[in-house]
């Protein structure tokens, strides 16, 4: 599939299969996250992929209570992959974690498994003493989370939504 007919294909999945994708596709996935540009190359950005079981549930236990939701807002995803940035060093922080993770829905969309840019759950728990905890855990303290990608597999075929039309205007 050329870059056009995956961008074509790629949509949000909201339902997940409880199939577990495997660890070959999501270095492949984040591999492709760090070739996106960033500002002045600055290079700033880090990648959590979350996917044991365990600390899967202690995230979306947190993360539902900070959002004060019922359901999870990673919709039964069985990976999760966090995009940090460090503040201080990057140059375009939240323009580097967007290319990063559309990156990464591409790459996911090309190799077969379901994915959905989750935005406010993963930036609100790690502002929490729990999500700080994590950082600190993971190395990632002067970081900021920017971005997360739910990643799996689904049963379900999605419904194609119409593209808006006459979006494009041409001057000259």
């Amino acid at each position: 599939m050329n870059v056009i007919e995956c961008m074509e294909k790629r949509h949000s999945t909201r339902q997940f299969s409880t199939r577990k994708v495997e660890k070959e596709k999501l270095e492949q996935i984040v591999r492709c996250a760090v070739l996106a540009p960033s500002g002045r190359n600055t290079q700033a950005l880090r990648f959590v992929v979350l996917q044991r079981e365990e600390d899967m549930q202690t995230f979306l236990k947190y993360a539902k209570h900070v959002l004060k939701k019922e359901q999870s807002p990673y919709y039964g995803a069985n990976a999760i992959i966090f995009v940090f940035a460090d503040m201080e060093k990057a140059i375009t922080p939240l323009q580097d974690a967007a290319a990063a993770t559309q990156n990464m829905l591409l790459a996911a969309t090309e190799l077969g498994v379901a994915s959905c840019w989750v935005h406010t759950a993963s930036i609100q728990y790690f502002k929490t003493l729990q999500g700080k905890e994590h950082k600190r855990i993971w190395g990632l303290e002067q970081y900021e989370c920017l971005e997360s990608c739910a990643l799996g597999y689904t049963d379900e075929d999605f419904l194609q939504k119409e593209k808006q039309e006459n979006i494009i205007r041409f001057i000259g």
